[in-house]
């Protein structure tokens, strides 16, 4: 019995082994067929991949080249719409070129051969005034200080054209001109002016307006003559020419041994004085100085003072070192 059991026992332990080994070579043998599918596919995917990227770099390159091509058609596009607008704006000037010429040639026609043209223009001031503005056969002048031609619009236009280079120089020689003025107002300005002796004297005119109307009335110009009066060993006086609408007073060294540089103020006495200047100048014997004064303004300061006209002068003695 014991015998039986065994070799029952030893059966099943070898039944089993067979079992285990059949499972494991069943295992073994799924193993390799997924490595091979796995190989498989790894090779596939390995030379499906560099396909792929081909294929991509090939289509980015045909893309680029494609953008390449629409700029290149765009620039051309580009050019040729410019050339189109060049064209027509030269098309453009070369029509009112042509139209100019024709309005000159017909503008040209009507003073040569209408002779009621002119006529009808000096009858009618606004229809003169219209084409004093636009009429291109008017005389211009040239704009280029020194330069003195005159003509029309056309013979300008081709004086400045053929006249380029001389217009040049006599700009050059203008702004040399203005340096010079400019340096010399520098130097006036660095010059110092000192007043070596003042004085005054007052002046009355009795019966203003009585004298004026004679003198109005009167064929010759006589003026109104201030007393005599000495300063700085040298005769001065006033004169008072009188006029309707300015009358005209002045100053007037009488003797003298040498000239003098003086500074004038003349006031015109009233409610307010009114102050009239004269600054720095040089008089000498017989030279007569002075500015314009309104006559409605005398009368105003006439009537102010109660019909007497009174005129103050102050006179400075300058001297200028340099």
């Amino acid at each position: 019995m014991l015998d039986t059991v065994n070799e029952q026992n030893m059966e099943r332990e070898r039944k089993k082994k067979r079992k285990r080994s059949e499972c494991k070579d069943n295992m073994n043998e799924q193993g390799m067929r997924k490595k091979k599918k796995k190989d498989k596919t790894s090779n596939t995917k390995n030379v499906q991949g560099p396909r792929k990227m081909k294929k991509k770099k090939e289509k980015k390159r045909i893309g680029n080249l494609d953008i390449e091509d629409n700029k290149l058609d765009k620039d051309k596009m580009n050019e040729q719409d410019i050339r189109k607008k060049k064209k027509k704006k030269e098309k453009k000037t070369s029509n009112l070129d042509i139209e100019e010429n024709k309005q000159e040639k017909a503008h040209e026609n009507l003073h040569e051969t209408d002779p009621r043209f002119e006529v009808r223009l000096t009858n009618d001031w606004r229809e003169l005034q219209l084409h004093l503005s636009e009429c291109r056969q008017r005389q211009r002048e040239c704009n280029i200080v020194g330069c003195k031609f005159w003509g029309s619009s056309r013979s300008l236009a081709e004086h400045n054209k053929d006249e380029a280079e001389r217009h040049v120089s006599l700009l050059l020689i203008e702004n040399r001109k203005l340096q010079e003025a400019l340096l010399g107002a520098k130097k006036d300005a660095l010059k110092t002016r000192t007043v070596e002796s003042i004085t005054s004297f007052y002046w009355t005119v009795n019966s203003f307006r009585q004298r004026t109307r004679v003198i109005m009335a009167a064929t010759d110009d006589a003026p109104l003559i201030s007393p005599e009066f000495q300063w700085d060993t040298r005769d001065w006086r006033m004169f008072l020419y009188i006029q309707a609408t300015e009358c005209k007073l002045y100053l007037q060294l009488m003797h003298a041994m040498s000239p003098t540089r003086i500074a004038i103020r003349f006031l015109i006495c009233g409610d307010d004085d009114k102050i009239f200047t004269l600054e720095d100048e040089v008089m000498a014997e017989g030279q007569m100085l002075g500015t314009t004064v309104p006559f409605s303004l005398l009368e105003k300061k006439v009537e102010e003072t109660g019909g007497f006209l009174h005129v103050k002068i102050f006179i400075e003695k300058i001297n200028r070192t340099f």
